[in-house]
């Protein structure tokens, strides 16, 4: 055997041994990732919730807006209604969809879906509702909880996402814990801006 070809065979194994390695890994990492936020946001509770409930109003608060500029976003649905949805594509933030699945006086019920093509995804809207929760690991469920309290309202942020057998995507969900908590703060702040001086 020529030095080229030890050479090349000792590389080949290197290759499939991280490979092995890393596969063999991701079945030891969760496949379900939590994460639960809560903060008081200086206003009543209807007001928060009319805040939240509308997707066309995210921009004024979401922390995703405001880091990509050239976010595109489209709507389908009754506002403020079951069944309502949002699709958004950007530079930085990727593309989605989500919809509202039950709201009341206080909680909201989201599924989110990430993705390719859900901007196109809009021409076909029947079909999109029926496959939003698909079983390919990603889908994640965003529930909003707001409880009147002393000084306004407790606002608690429930994502939960559930990655299945998506291998490569289990390794994504290693920093989803510490960018949802992030988010999920900046939203928190970004509410008191919006709505702390409608406080009784």
């Amino acid at each position: 055997m020529t030095p080229r070809k030890k050479v090349l065979r000792f590389i080949f194994w290197i290759v499939t041994g991280l490979i092995s390695f890393f596969v063999v890994a991701a079945f030891f990492l969760p496949r379900k990732v939590n994460v639960t936020r809560a903060g008081i946001v200086a206003a009543p509770a209807d007001q928060v919730l009319a805040a939240i409930v509308k997707f066309k109003r995210w921009p004024e608060w979401g922390p995703w807006f405001k880091r990509d500029v050239f976010i595109e976003t489209k709507f389908d649905g009754e506002s403020s209604a079951a069944g309502a949805m949002m699709f958004w594509s950007g530079e930085s933030v990727g593309e989605g969809r989500a919809r509202i699945t039950a709201v009341s006086p206080g909680s909201l019920k989201i599924a989110v879906r990430f993705g390719e093509g859900m901007i196109a995804g809009q021409s076909q809207m029947s079909s999109a509702l029926d496959d939003l929760k698909g079983r390919d690991g990603r889908d994640a469920e965003l529930f909003i909880e707001i409880r009147e309290v002393s000084g306004g309202s407790e606002v608690k942020f429930h994502f939960r996402i559930d990655f299945g057998q998506n291998l490569a995507r289990r390794y994504f969900a290693l920093g989803v814990p510490s960018t949802a908590r992030q988010d999920f703060d900046e939203c928190l702040v970004n509410l008191n801006s919006l709505l702390a001086k409608s406080a009784p």
